[in-house]
């Protein structure tokens, strides 16, 4: 996934890497550590290619998402791969924040298409999630928008072994599906275009961006709880 933020944002520098998911699992302790380091050092958009199927709104990682992103944070995330049942996002995926002042989302919430924009079967589906789906005061919607997580090439570890192709100039790459694909693309989209204007920190600047980037979408006509804006 940092390899992909990189294809869209290749000029990139201040890109860090938390390795949270150690050989593929991690403690709620884990996460919460990660989330406050990527916070506290100073990261304007945080790309989270993880997360729960329960979708709960009030557990601790959703509650410091919320938090980061009242300070202005953009984090971007995989809304799950439980689809394509109704009110399957994940948490802290199903976490809601807009800004008051700009409009801004600043939790985002990344369905995945294929290359066509049909979104992919596996991409979870809102408006909620299984949390959420019977809780008469829930008045969210989830996704945020949809972008391309199927069959997509990132750099691929060579210790793990498994690679579909050895680049000459980049190494070993891999091409993988989901909606934790996705979420780089948009993550990478905007650091993108915080980067060409010059945006380097919080605040309104940065949420101009975001509400660039939203309003940009393409409505493919899927139903927002698929696609979400586009």
């Amino acid at each position: 996934v940092s390899s992909m933020i990189l294809n869209y944002a290749p000029w990139l520098k201040g890109l860090t890497h938390y390795k949270t998911f150690v050989d593929g699992g991690a403690s709620l302790d884990d996460i919460l550590k990660a989330l406050t380091l990527a916070g506290n050092d100073g990261n304007l958009i945080i790309s989270n290619s993880w997360g729960s199927d329960d979708g709960d709104l009030e557990s601790p990682d959703s509650a410091l998402v919320r938090k980061l992103a009242e300070e202005g944070h953009i984090m971007v995330f995989a809304a799950g791969n439980a689809g394509p049942r109704a009110n399957t996002i994940g948490s802290p995926a199903i976490v809601q924040y807009k800004d008051a002042k700009t409009g801004a989302i600043r939790v985002v919430a990344v369905a995945a298409t294929d290359r066509t924009r049909k979104v992919a079967y596996f991409s979870s589906v809102g408006p909620g999630s299984p949390k959420t789906a019977n809780d008469p005061n829930y008045k969210g919607h989830r996704p945020d928008l949809s972008a391309v997580g199927y069959n997509t090439e990132g750099a691929w570890p060579t210790d793990v072994g498994g690679a579909d192709r050895v680049d000459p100039v980049y190494g070993p790459i891999k091409a993988i599906s989901g909606t934790s694909m996705a979420t780089p693309a948009v993550a990478g989209a905007i650091a993108l275009l915080a980067m060409l204007f010059g945006v380097t920190v919080k605040g309104e600047k940065l949420d101009a961006v975001v509400n660039a980037v939203m309003s940009s979408l393409v409505k493919t006509g899927q139903s927002a709880d698929k696609e979400g804006d586009g």
